[in-house]
């Protein structure tokens, strides 16, 4: 898709996609254009699954993408999900498995299931903007988080709150900045109030990796070994614990 798609504000419901051996899985498989003014609500088979494919999986788009032949750039503007359970492999989003910028969006009362790069609102970004992943429980292993489980530039005045869990790389905003263990990946300005599951690099706002600045956080880690960090890996960052 490369045009531009308005939702008006109107409700798209019962929303049910089963393509678990196809990559690129949603309402929409891949944009290069933008998105904006929809809402979703999805109905689940058996109480097992809303929306299921194998790589780049979300309820609203597997990738919203970079054109670099014409500088096209995918956008996610004011949509809205309530309700769903996402499954995928690798690059698991609520709204979408991979994504540009998501801005003034919200995901609520859903559960995202996938291997690598699982995320809230997204399973990889580049930018999030004022946006929200409530009452959402995200499952992987590696780069795992409440908005994203990899970003590559910035997350600014967004929250999560619920659960995470995972093996590695696991944090309350990201999981993981696209830089590794570099402060690069800037986090301005959000909120979390998580429980934390993990084994290695678990961190209130990032599993490992990025750049924080005038967040808060509360979380619980639920394994006691992990130390109390802001951001895991490599910094060793205050945070409230509850």
């Amino acid at each position: 898709f490369s045009g531009s798609f308005d939702g008006q504000g109107f409700t798209i419901s019962n929303l049910f996609i089963d393509r678990p051996e196809m990559d690129y899985v949603g309402l929409f498989r891949s944009s290069i254009g933008s998105i904006k003014n929809l809402n979703l609500r999805s109905s689940t088979f058996n109480n097992e699954f809303s929306v299921r494919g194998n790589n780049y999986v979300g309820i609203l788009i597997g990738l919203s993408r970079l054109d670099k032949e014409t500088n096209s750039a995918g956008k996610i503007i004011n949509t809205h999900i309530e309700e769903g359970i996402v499954k995928g492999k690798n690059n698991v989003g609520g709204i979408a498995g991979g994504a540009i910028l998501i801005e003034n969006s919200s995901v609520s009362n859903i559960i995202i299931q996938g291997n690598n790069d699982v995320g809230g609102l997204a399973g990889t970004s580049s930018n999030i903007k004022h946006s929200a992943a409530s009452n959402v429980t995200v499952q992987g292993e590696e780069r795992v988080g409440g908005l994203t489980g990899e970003i590559s530039n910035s997350c600014y005045g967004s929250y999560f709150t619920g659960n995470l869990i995972g093996k590695k790389n696991v944090g309350g905003i990201i999981g993981q900045s696209l830089y590794g263990s570099n402060q690069i990946g800037f986090i301005e300005n959000c909120f979390t109030h998580c429980n934390i599951t993990c084994s290695e690099n678990g961190g209130g706002l990032s599993g490992i990796g990025g750049d924080p600045e005038n967040n808060y956080v509360i979380v619980s880690f639920q394994n006691e070994g992990l130390g109390l960090r802001m951001i895991g890996g490599s910094y060793q960052l205050s945070l409230i614990h509850i």
